[in-house]
This record gives structure tokens, sequence and C-alpha cells, in this order.
């Protein structure tokens, strides 16, 4: 991190962050956990800080392969491989039930096997590939806010994801994005003036039902601009 940088947050769209903490040459360091569910996802952890530039950001996407038990019917007592990417599960044997269990692992991006030539469906659930994290929580309502977004999305492998920039969807004000790399997005969502509550900022992939993040801004009773003077019409 930057030297200026006193503190900084790290958030996931996946799992658990613990122990974070200072290093003594600069810099800080944390342990990633992931979720209980042993499913193929692509974990994006994001740093942000604020520092002498304004606010200092950074990513890293974490492909997870899942584990699992493949069912694959077949004929009693035939043995049975899978070819899952680059690796071989197996051989099991097709018990009297006429299925054959095999204990595999399955990287993110992928969602079938193959027995030879046959592709077997992994049933492999809809994970996010979609992460947002805002500068800041508060806002004053009584005045003009702007607010500083990044989004980071990826492709299911985990490669930041081209082609494709999210959706921000305000609950108020309005949202300009720019590209700044392959997967980051920079965006600024203006408020205006209004009343204390919470704010919304849906950012979503419109092809991908579940990389959907919210961002929550509580706006706060703060100083109200003074109104302007009356126009006095000249003598």
């Amino acid at each position: 991190a930057p030297p200026d940088v006193a503190e900084v947050t790290l958030t996931a769209n996946a799992g658990t962050i613990e122990a974070l903490r200072r290093l003594p040459g600069g810099g800080f360091a944390a342990r990633w956990r992931p979720p209980p569910a042993r499913v193929p996802l692509v974990a994006i952890v994001a740093a942000t800080a604020h520092g002498a530039r304004g606010l200092e950001d950074g990513w890293v996407a974490i492909p997870v392969s899942g584990r699992g038990t493949a069912r694959v019917r077949g004929e009693p007592g035939a043995p049975v491989t899978l070819r899952i990417g680059d690796r071989t599960f197996g051989p099991a044997v097709v018990g009297k039930d006429g299925v054959a269990r095999i204990a595999v692992v399955v990287p993110p991006g992928i969602r079938e096997a193959h027995e030879g030539f046959r592709p077997i469906d992994l049933a492999v659930p809809e994970t996010s590939l979609l992460h947002a994290v805002a500068d800041r929580r508060e806002v004053l309502a009584g005045r003009e806010e702007r607010v500083r977004v990044v989004a980071y999305v990826v492709a299911p492998h985990g490669a930041g994801r081209r082609g494709e920039p999210p959706a921000f969807e305000p609950s108020r004000g309005t949202v300009s994005v720019s590209a700044r790399e392959p997967g980051a997005y920079l965006a600024t969502w203006t408020l205006p003036p209004g009343p204390p509550g919470e704010d919304r900022l849906v950012v979503r992939l419109r092809s991908a039902a579940e990389s959907r993040a919210l961002v929550r801004v509580a706006a706060r009773a703060g100083p109200i601009p003074a109104p302007a003077p009356p126009l006095v019409a000249a003598p």
C-alpha cells in the first residue's frame, strides 16, 4: 500500500476475511477463508483505502475448485471413468442400482464431465462473478454528494471479464461509469439533496442472475444549504 495509507478495508463476494494486520515493512496482510459450501466459485477480494490521492483500491480473483460426488448411470458392474478439465477421476464400478459414484474435483468455469465422448452434467450451481464496494457508507442528506464505487467482474474461470460492463441501478441519483482495466469499473454515484434514509445502488451483470451486488449508503441529517436570497427588481 502507499506509505500514506494508515488502514485498509478488505471485502469479498464470497467467504470471510480474518486477521487483517499491518506488515512491519509496509503494506497489510490478511487471511481469506472459503465459504462452507464446496461448490466451484471465483472469490473476488477487494482492498480499499484513503490516501493522499483519494480512493486507493486493489483486487484479486481467487479461483476455488469444488468437491463432490458425481453420479453416473451405466450397466451394473461396468467401470466408469470421468474426465473433468485436464484431470481423470475413477474408475468406479456401477452398482446394482445402475449408478457409479465418483469423487471429483471441479474447477470454476467447468459445468460438465465426459465419460468417453458422452457429456455428463455436473449440476454446478451458478455463483456470483461480481463484487462492488463504495468509498464510504455515509453521506449528508441535505446537499449533493458524490460516492465513488468500484466494481470488479470476472469470467467463470477467474480472469478479468471483458466485453460486458455491469449495470448500475441507483435508487436515487445518477451514475457515470468508466472502464479502468479488464474486469474493473470505476463509477461516480451522484446523490442530490434529499431526506435522511438509506440509498441503494444495485450493480449486476445482465447475463448472469447470480452476479449481483448491493451497495448501501446511509444519508444522515446534516447541514442544509441556505436558500438563495429572493430576487429584487432594480429601481
